[in-house]
């Protein structure tokens, strides 16, 4: 139709040319052929070479008939008309054979570009499909087929909206009405699409609408390629991504990447607190900030150039781990030890495009590591000072470690030898059984995981003196397995020397205190026979003399004068003082000697009986006395009856001219001990004179102001002694007197 329509075109332009030449003719004569000749150049353009050659003989026709005279007839007078007519005849089959010909070359062209576009079509590398507007397939590639794992048949079998994704089919119709109205004549589009097997795929969706020739939408070129492996590489790039930064987040460690020109762009929240900034935020991104922000000196102290900072080292291709450098905020002057770990990130050809670094502050390390080598030097020169050997020894014998001792007394200069060595070598026998077996030795035993304490054994040293020692030993444990062990031999031959001494001197003093204890037996037999004598003998002519004096007064009273009365008396008054004299001594005697019983006493009870005594013996005095319950010491209770009775008694008398006496018995603590502690109000005594209170027969004073012996104090003190305490007096003349006893497990309980 189209083809016929254009021959009828070309064909009819001769008949517009022959009118618009006659219009014109009056203008262009006598170029007869003037318009003719486009005429037939255009019609065998247009139609090819049957419309250009119809055109041909019609403009003849008609140039012949209108414009070659004489017009108006077939018969020409001239020849120059036929020669005329002809030669455009000619230029017209010219015109239509070349158009003829350019014809069949661009048909030809457009065969061949259309069989290397459906080779093309078939045999790219991504999928290729022609889509109607209604989303049906019109021709796909093998590709295709391939990407969304159907056949051809199915493909053109099936709308395109059967293989989208359900939840991504409205972004795909939404793309598709926009294209149709014209929004955009392309788009590209990344989707997710359903595989013949069921599997979720994604398609990278490259999608142009073809207009026809009056410009209205024609059919869709979709370009299909298949990014599911990038899309899962993505995928996993993001987890990846969400994994690193979990851990650069989770690590106390500050890690930085920077590119090659010294920019950091990665660097986790540790780097922020490491540098002693805020937070991310206010940390410099470039490393050339850095130096008016912090100084940085080598572990030699010296300041480092920029050029030896980490990252410029990295970035010059150089690996270090735990290099050393002290950091210094120019701002606040903290300063800080961080050992850095670097080492360059490397292209796909090998050159470098960043570096990595992991900074870690060991301030706190550094300082223990200080502390510690002054601590391991401390322990060394202890170590090296300790007179006592020490040894130890691997799993296998072999001494790995000997302080200066252990080589002295092995001689030998360096460590490696064996524990069979030392033994051989120092004659290592056990103290006492000398045919003990190797085996049987302490670190032999240590080795087999046994702990060895206390064991004597004898040697002789490098320098041939023999010496006995208290040996230790002691398993490593590694795991459940002995690994080695260690020895401690403490040299105790001065030790045993002087136990041997002690034993012969106990031996010694042993028959020495037989023998005194035979002579204090003796003594003491004799002192027994001493107060029997006294007690007895003395006592017979006592009672005569003051007997015979009683007799004279009593019968010669009136033969006697006064004085003769008098002089009886004092001979009476000397008798009894001497009854009471001998009393005095043999209670003294009774302090020094004979067998003490060690029993809980009650002090305060006994206390309480002897002032109710002496009450009942007194009864027109009125003594008010205050005794602290639960006093208890540990001692012989005759003896500390003796002792308190001596004590009350003489507060008792001493305060008997004050107007309201008053007797106190309690503890007090006294140079870190208790004391039991007799105080009154009476008269007291001048304590530059209180030498003389524990000696016997020693008195403050006089008889006629507080009758007394002298011996009641000096008793006391004897049975202190005895129980082993201790005995003092504090007092003032007229302010009363405290006695103060130390006795054993003197202690004071409070009672209800």
């Amino acid at each position: 139709m189209k083809v016929a329509f254009r021959f009828i075109s070309s064909s009819l332009l001769p008949v517009a040319a022959c009118w618009l030449q006659r219009l014109c003719w009056p203008f262009i004569a006598p170029f007869v052929w003037f318009l003719f000749y486009p005429v037939v150049f255009l019609s065998s353009w247009m139609g090819g070479f049957a419309a250009g050659m119809a055109s041909t003989l019609l403009s003849t026709c008609l140039a012949w008939w209108f414009f070659l005279e004489p017009v108006h007839t077939l018969v020409k007078p001239l020849a120059g008309s036929y020669v005329s007519a002809a030669m455009f005849m000619v230029m017209g089959f010219l015109f239509s054979f070349v158009h003829l010909r350019l014809h069949r070359a661009n048909r030809e062209k457009a065969l061949a570009l259309e069989a290397e576009h459906q080779a093309t079509f078939r045999q790219a590398a991504v999928g290729l499909g022609h889509m109607t507007l209604d989303g049906v397939w019109l021709q796909v590639n093998q590709r295709c087929c391939e990407i969304l794992g159907r056949s051809k048949e199915e493909l053109l079998a099936m709308p395109w909206e059967t293989i989208i994704h359900p939840d991504d089919l409205e972004p795909f119709r939404s793309l598709v009405r926009r294209m149709v109205a014209g929004e955009f004549s392309e788009q590209v589009l990344e989707t997710r699409f359903i595989h013949k097997k069921g599997s979720t795929g994604w398609l990278n969706l490259a999608v142009s609408l073809v207009r026809d020739a009056e410009g209205g939408p024609g059919y869709f070129i979709a370009v299909v390629e298949d990014i599911t492996n990038r899309k899962q590489a993505e995928e996993q790039l993001r987890e990846n991504r969400a994994i690193l930064d979990a851990a650069l987040a989770s690590m106390t460690d500050a890690v930085f990447v920077s590119n090659a020109a010294g920019e950091f762009i990665e660097f986790n929240e540790a780097f922020a607190t490491f540098h002693r900034f805020d937070g991310k935020a206010d940390c410099a991104r470039k490393l050339a900030d850095y130096p008016d922000i912090i100084d940085v000196f080598m572990a030699n102290g010296e300041p480092a150039p920029l050029d030896m900072w980490a990252v410029p080292r990295a970035l010059r291709g150089e690996t270090a781990t735990n290099a050393e450098y002290t950091l210094r905020r120019k701002d606040t002057g903290e300063s800080w030890v961080g050992s850095y770990s670097f080492s360059p990130i490397r292209d796909r050809h090998g050159e470098i495009a960043g570096s990595v670094v992991v900074g870690r502050d060991i301030t706190e390390l550094k300082r223990v590591e200080d502390e510690l080598k002054r601590n391991q030097a401390r322990l060394a020169a202890v170590f090296a000072a300790i007179p006592d050997v020490i040894l130890e020894y691997d799993a296998g014998g072999k001494a790995v470690m000997a302080n200066e001792a252990a080589l002295r007394v092995a001689g030998v200069s360096s460590l490696g030898f064996l524990r069979t060595e030392v033994v051989a070598k120092l004659r290592f026998r056990k103290f006492g059984d000398p045919s003990a077996s190797l085996e049987d030795l302490p670190v032999s035993r240590a080795l087999r995981g046994e702990t060895v304490a206390g064991e004597l054994y004898a040697i002789r040293t490098a320098d041939g003196r023999d010496r006995i020692i208290s040996t230790f030993a002691a398993p490593f444990w590694d795991g459940g397995k002995v690994t080695g062990a260690v020895a401690l031999w403490h040299d105790v031959t001065d030790l045993k020397q002087a136990e041997e001494r002690i034993s012969r001197n106990a031996a010694e003093l042993e028959r020495r205190v037989t023998e005194r204890t035979a002579q204090l037996e003796a003594a003491n037999s004799e002192l027994e026979s001493f107060a029997y004598a006294v007690s007895h003998d003395l006592r017979a002519p006592l009672r005569a003399m003051d007997g015979f004096s009683q007799i004279l007064l009593e019968d010669c009273a009136e033969a006697l004068t006064g004085e003769g009365k008098a002089c009886l008396a004092e001979i009476t008054k000397a008798s009894h003082r001497m009854s009471g004299l001998i009393d005095g001594l043999l209670l003294l005697s009774r302090a020094t000697r004979g067998t003490m019983e060690f029993v809980p006493v009650d002090l305060s009870a006994l206390s309480e009986t002897m002032l109710a005594e002496l009450a009942r013996g007194d009864p027109a005095r009125q003594v008010h006395w205050r005794i602290e319950p639960g006093i208890r010491a540990q001692g012989d209770p005759r003896m500390l009856a003796s002792a308190m009775g001596n004590l009350l008694g003489n507060a008792w008398k001493y305060s008997a001219r004050v107007p309201e006496p008053r007797i106190e018995v309690g503890i007090v603590l006294e140079d870190g001990r208790p004391w039991v502690r007799v105080a009154d109000n009476g008269c007291g005594f001048n304590m530059a004179y209180g030498e003389k209170l524990f000696k016997p027969f020693q008195r403050l004073h006089r008889q006629e102001e507080f009758p007394g012996l002298g011996i009641g104090l000096a008793t006391v003190y004897r049975i202190v002694q005895r129980h082993g305490g201790s005995l003092k007096a504090v007092s003032a003349i007229g302010q009363g007197a405290a006695f103060l006893m130390s006795l054993p497990n003197l202690s004071a309980m409070e009672q209800s």
